[in-house]
């Protein structure tokens, strides 16, 4: 790609990895934001245009160019009830970035463009837009996560034919659901603790539905630099079951290579999405972790679910206060997704706190 000119801002090569894979998903990244009180985000909306453009930037092939403000959707009641917010996106049509404001202006739900955003980036964006101190960290994030050198491509091969097994779907039809609940978990190794307790309760939930759990390929996402943009990477761990799950995860976020299609290469072509979908994963974990975000009462952050199993698991927090856990799938029933997802929360040694519709409920299947 040449040079882009001064207001045209690159793309990452995670932002490449993403728009080049054939995986037929919106790559839609949500957050979820519950207001101490209700605010007005429009003023605060120019202000975080000015300092990170790409909130209102449209994709071209010399990167994203700078244009007009995302519009600000009002609605009645909980945004994420409405399932036309995480449809696909029109990245040269429309900006990367959705806002829905809800419930008289107390709840604020961003949806973002994966190629755009990662977890952190939105919640920088959500930062600038809510906290009561104002914009803050409105740097566009460019540079790309340190780590290990890229797992050579030939060392997935032998998964096409023994991929990782897939998290059971739901008999019957099924589509995207989005639950959560509220927990507390102290202590270290946050991360790995909670894949492991993933690993536990997708097994049983494997068993109920008599389907096969015995190979187990984790991604589990890594943060990148501070900022607005897309800049994190995720480690993949692969593992059979009775394997010491938590410690894996520790070993592999400490020193694991970085997946494959962070590399330069072309795009995928499309007619390859079934073989890719036979290398995607068990299911992903991504934790961003606590955060002090002035105005703000509760987050949840939901993760792009794709490949086979089309599960994921988010974790986030408010400092000095309890954490939420969600569960996104494609090919879950509500009722498998809340069973799945209270077991995860009663392994961390928790109890299950649903969350109200007015707390925090996203879209039933």
């Amino acid at each position: 790609m040449p040079d882009a000119p001064e207001n045209v801002i690159p793309l990452t090569r995670q932002a490449l990895a993403v728009l080049r894979h054939p995986e037929p998903s919106a790559w839609a990244v949500v957050l979820d934001i519950q207001l101490a009180r209700p605010l007005d985000v429009t003023a605060r909306l120019g202000e975080l245009h000015r300092a990170a453009p790409i909130v209102g930037a449209s994709l071209t092939e010399r990167g994203w160019e700078p244009g007009p403000l995302p519009h600000i959707q009002v609605v009645d009641g909980v945004p994420l009830a409405r399932p036309e917010l995480l449809s696909g996106f029109d990245l040269h049509a429309e900006p990367p970035l959705r806002i829905s404001v809800g419930d008289g202006g107390s709840r604020v739900t961003l949806v973002g463009h994966h190629a755009a955003f990662d977890g952190l980036g939105l919640l920088a964006v959500a930062t600038a837009l809510v906290a009561d101190h104002g914009p803050a960290a409105t740097e566009t994030a460019s540079a790309s996560v340190s780590g290990a050198r890229g797992a050579p491509a030939w060392a997935r091969v032998a998964e096409v034919a023994r991929p990782a097994d897939r998290v059971a779907p739901s008999v019957g039809d099924s589509s995207e659901v989005l639950a959560a609940r509220r927990l507390s978990i102290e202590g270290p190794a946050v991360t790995s603790r909670t894949a492991a307790a993933c690993v536990a309760a997708v097994g049983a939930h494997n068993r109920a539905h008599g389907s096969r759990w015995r190979r187990v390929g984790l991604s589990v996402a890594v943060g990148g630099p501070p900022g607005i943009g897309n800049v994190a990477s995720y480690r993949r761990v692969d593992l059979l079951v009775g394997d010491d799950v938590a410690a894996a995860v520790t070993r592999v976020l400490a020193g694991g290579r970085e997946p494959v299609e962070f590399g330069r290469g072309p795009s995928i072509p499309r007619w390859a999405a079934p073989l890719t979908r036979r290398l995607s994963d068990s299911f992903l974990v991504s934790n961003l972790g606590r955060h002090d975000i002035g105005g703000v009462r509760g987050l949840a952050f939901y993760p792009v679910a794709r490949g086979r199993s089309a599960v994921a698991f988010g974790l986030a927090g408010l400092a000095g206060g309890p954490s939420t856990i969600t569960l996104r799938a494609l090919h879950l029933s509500a009722a498998d997704a809340d069973r799945l997802l209270d077991d995860v929360v009663r392994r961390l040694g928790g109890a299950a706190v649903t969350l109200t519709e007015a707390e925090g409920d996203g879209p039933r299947a």
